[in-house]
C-alpha cells in the first residue's frame, strides 16, 4: 500500500506526517499565506493546503495528478492530468478553472514545473524538455533545451534556473540511469548553460538563505539512491543522503526547506521533510542605508537603517538607529480670509491690509493632529498684505480640451496676484455629468505654488466644468472636457515611388474637421488657403511635429472626416485642438486631403508631387509654358495680318518669349 507522507526536517532529524494512501507528491507551492500541494494515483487526487498545523483538503479530483503548482496573478495554477487530457487549471476562492489545455495526451508532455518571474508564468516540461511562458492568455516557447526534459524551475539571485535531464525509465528490472543533467539561467533575455552535469538526475531546485539546494537521483542495478547538494560562493558539495527513497521536490516556506518525495521500499510512501537552514553570508560587507517611518500625527519619526547586503549582522550598525525626530505631519496652508477694503474702480486703495486668516486644509491636518502649530497661526498677518492689481488665473493640463478615456489626467491651477503665486484658500471643481453635479477640492503644493487635482474619467462624454474659490476676488473658471478613447494615425511622405522620403524637420501636420468649413474645393485649398495662411488661419485643429519623414496625430473623433495639410514654419498652439499662433513660415503650405478614420491606429503614405510641394512654382511654370505657346500663335497671326512687316512678328516673339524667360530665371535665382 502507497501513502502519501509530508515529511519534515529540524537541523539533523527528519520528521513525517502520513497524508493519504495510494499517492505521492510531486511539487509544493505558497499561496495567501498557505503551504499547498496535490497527492495523486491512478484513482484519486486531491489538492491539499497547510496553515499553522492544520491540514485540508481543497479540492478531491476523484482521479489524475497534479504534477506541479505556482502562485501567478493572484490564482493558484497546477498541472492536473486526468484520462480525458493535460490541463493548466487556475484554483480561486475554492473553485477550480480550466485555464488553457496544453495538450490532450499524457505522452505529449507533463507540466513538471512552473515558476512566476518578472510577471510571466514560466512552465517546464517533461517528454519534450521546453520552457514555455505564460501571460495569462498566450503561451510561447521560451527554450528549447537539448534534454527532453525540464524537470524544475526556480528563482535564486533574481535570476531563473531550470534543471534539465532525460527521462528516466522504470522497467520492471531497473536498470544504472547515467544522468545527463544541466542546469540552465535566465536573466529575463536570455537562456545560457550555468551548469553542467553534477552526477546523477536533477529534480529540483530551491534557494534559502542565499543557498540553492538541488536533488539529485541515482539509479544503479541494485538500488535507487537520492542526493542533496547545496550551492554557494561558486562551489558546490553533498549536503545529505537518503538511501532508497527519492525527493521530487523542494519548498522554501517559513524559512524552513520542505522536502517532498517518497520511499522506493515495499509498501512505498509519500514523504515530506523539513529542514532548518542555516543562512550563509561570505565575505559580507555591511551596507546600512538609512530610512524613516512615516511621519506621525506627533509630527515624530523613527530613523532606522536596513542593510543592503543583508550580511545578517550589527558590527558597523550606526549609533543613531532607532532615534526619533522632528518632522511634519501635514503643513497648514494659511491664507487670508478678510480684507480691510476691496480693489474697486476708480480710487483703489494702494494695500488691502489682511485683518484675519483661515486655515484651507483645516480637515486634513489641523482635526488630525490637533497641534498648535496646525491650528494657530503665530505668523504677522501683514504677510498677506496684497497690492491691488491683476489677478491672473492659469489653468494646466496636459490635453485640453479633448481627455484620454481612462487615464490619470493631472491638473494645475496657478494663481498670480502681482505676479506671484498666491495660496488663495480653498478652489475646488464643479464637474458635470448627465446634469449631475460633482465637486472636487484643489490640494496646495508649497513646492510648486500651485493648486493640483488629479482626475480618471471612466466614462467617455462631453463633462462642463468650473473651478472656483472661497477667495472673493477669484473670477470662476469654466470649460468642458471632452473624455474620447484616442487613436493614432501616422502619415509619412515620399518625394517617390522608390521609397525616398519627403523630409522636412521644420514642418508640421494639422488636421481640421471639414465640418468647420462649408466648402472644400482642391485647387482653392491648395493655391488660394496658403495665401496669408498666418493670418487668416483660425480653425481649431489638432497637431504633430513633421520629422524623419512621418508625423503622428492622436485624434480623438472616429467616423469624423478630417482635412489634412502640412506647413513648415514656427508655430505654438494653446491647446491640444486650437487654432495655430503662426509667427514665421517658411514657404511649404500642402493640402494633403481628406481622410475619415474608424478609430483604430493607422499608417497612411502619401506620394508628395511637385506640385504639393512647390505648388506656385509648378503654377508658374504651367503658365510659362502657356503664354510661350500663346507668343508664337500670336508672332504668326501677326505675320499673315501684317505680312509687309515680318520683322514686327518676329521682333514680338523673340521679345516676348526672352522676358518670360529672363523672368524665370530671375525667380530660379532667386528663390531656386
Amino acid at each position: 500500500m502507497d501513502i502519501s507522507i509530508l515529511y519534515s526536517f529540524n537541523d539533523s532529524e527528519w520528521n513525517y506526517t502520513e497524508l493519504m494512501e495510494n499517492g505521492g507528491i510531486w511539487d509544493f507551492a505558497v499561496w495567501h499565506n498557505k503551504l499547498w500541494w496535490g497527492t495523486a494515483n491512478d484513482t484519486r487526487c486531491i489538492l491539499w493546503s497547510y496553515y499553522e498545523g492544520d491540514y485540508s483538503k481543497e479540492q478531491d479530483l476523484n482521479e489524475g495528478s497534479i504534477f506541479s503548482l505556482e502562485s501567478y496573478n493572484d490564482k493558484l495554477y497546477y498541472n492536473y492530468v486526468n484520462s480525458t487530457g493535460n490541463y493548466l487549471m487556475s484554483f480561486t476562492a475554492g473553485e477550480e478553472n480550466a485555464t488553457i489545455t496544453i495538450e490532450k495526451t499524457l505522452d505529449e508532455f507533463v507540466i513538471s514545473s512552473m515558476k512566476s518571474f518578472n510577471n510571466k508564468l514560466y512552465l517546464g516540461t517533461i517528454f519534450t524538455g521546453k520552457i514555455y511562458e505564460f501571460d495569462g492568455e498566450n503561451l510561447t516557447l521560451s527554450l528549447n533545451s537539448t534534454e527532453n526534459a525540464i524537470w524544475n524551475i526556480k528563482i535564486h539571485n533574481n535570476i531563473l534556473f531550470a534543471s534539465s535531464g532525460s527521462v528516466p525509465e522504470f522497467p520492471e528490472n531497473v536498470t544504472i540511469l547515467n544522468g545527463s543533467s544541466k542546469i540552465y539561467e535566465f536573466d529575463g533575455e536570455n537562456w545560457n548553460i550555468s551548469l553542467d552535469t553534477l552526477g546523477g538526475f536533477i529534480f529540483d531546485l530551491e534557494s534559502i538563505n542565499e543557498q540553492l539546494f538541488i536533488t539529485s537521483i541515482n539509479i544503479t542495478n541494485e538500488s535507487i539512491s537520492n542526493s542533496v547538494y547545496r550551492f554557494y560562493d561558486n562551489n558546490w558539495e553533498e549536503d545529505n543522503n537518503i538511501s532508497n527513497g527519492i525527493i521530487f521536490s523542494f519548498i522554501n516556506y517559513s524559512n524552513f526547506l520542505y522536502a517532498g518525495g517518497f520511499s522506493l521500499e515495499e509498501n512505498s510512501t509519500a514523504k515530506i521533510w523539513k529542514s532548518e537552514v542555516s543562512p550563509i553570508f561570505i565575505n559580507c560587507t555591511e551596507n546600512w542605508i538609512v530610512n524613516y517611518t512615516s511621519c506621525n500625527i506627533s509630527d515624530k519619526k523613527i530613523k532606522y537603517y536596513y542593510d543592503l547586503n543583508f550580511c545578517n549582522t550589527t558590527n558597523d550598525l550606526p549609533i543613531d538607529n532607532g532615534t526619533i525626530e522632528n518632522c511634519d505631519y501635514c503643513m497648514p496652508n494659511w491664507y487670508c480670509s478678510l480684507f480691510d477694503d476691496i480693489c474697486e474702480e476708480p480710487t483703489p486703495p494702494s494695500i488691502l491690509n489682511c485683518l484675519a486668516v483661515n486655515l484651507s486644509n483645516y480637515e486634513t491636518c489641523c482635526v488630525i493632529t490637533n497641534l498648535s502649530s496646525d491650528c494657530n497661526y503665530s505668523g504677522n498677518l501683514s504677510d498677506f498684505n496684497l497690492i491691488c492689481g491683476e489677478i491672473r488665473q492659469i489653468l494646466i493640463v496636459p490635453t485640453y480640451p479633448y481627455v484620454e478615456f481612462n487615464v490619470s489626467y493631472p491638473i494645475e491651477y496657478k494663481i498670480l496676484i502681482n505676479n506671484i503665486s498666491s495660496n488663495i484658500g480653498i478652489v475646488f471643481m464643479n464637474l458635470t455629468e448627465n446634469d449631475n453635479n460633482s465637486y472636487f477640492n484643489f490640494s496646495w503644493s508649497n513646492i510648486t505654488q500651485s493648486y493640483h487635482l488629479t482626475l480618471i474619467f471612466t466614462k467617455e462624454g462631453n463633462y462642463p466644468f468650473k473651478i472656483s474659490a472661497t477667495y472673493p476676488y477669484h473670477h470662476d473658471l469654466n470649460g468642458e472636457f471632452i473624455v474620447r478613447k484616442s487613436f493614432n494615425i501616422t502619415f509619412c511622405g515620399f518625394k517617390t515611388k522608390n521609397g525616398d522620403k519627403y523630409e522636412n524637420n521644420f514642418a508640421y501636420l494639422i488636421a481640421e474637421f471639414t465640418s468647420s468649413k462649408k466648402y472644400y474645393n482642391t485647387n482653392l485649398e491648395q493655391f488660394v488657403t496658403p495665401l496669408g495662411f498666418a493670418t487668416t488661419f483660425k480653425t481649431p485643429v489638432f497637431h504633430t511635429f513633421y520629422e524623419d519623414g512621418c508625423g503622428t496625430f492622436k485624434l480623438y473623433e472616429p467616423n469624423e472626416e478630417y482635412a489634412v495639410r502640412l506647413f513648415d514654419g514656427v508655430a505654438t498652439f494653446e491647446t491640444t485642438f486650437s487654432p495655430p499662433n503662426i509667427t514665421k513660415t517658411y514657404g511649404t503650405n500642402m493640402y494633403i486631403g481628406k481622410y475619415t478614420f474608424n478609430g483604430t491606429d493607422e499608417s497612411i503614405k502619401v506620394l508628395f508631387t511637385e506640385k504639393d510641394i512647390n505648388q506656385y512654382f509648378w503654377l508658374f511654370n504651367y503658365t510659362y509654358i502657356i503664354l510661350i505657346g500663346m507668343a508664337f500663335v500670336i508672332s504668326i497671326f501677326l505675320f499673315f495680318v501684317i505680312p509687309n512687316r515680318p520683322s514686327l512678328s518676329i521682333i514680338f516673339g523673340v521679345g516676348f518669349i526672352s522676358m518670360l524667360t529672363l523672368l524665370r530665371i530671375v525667380l530660379w535665382l532667386y528663390w531656386g
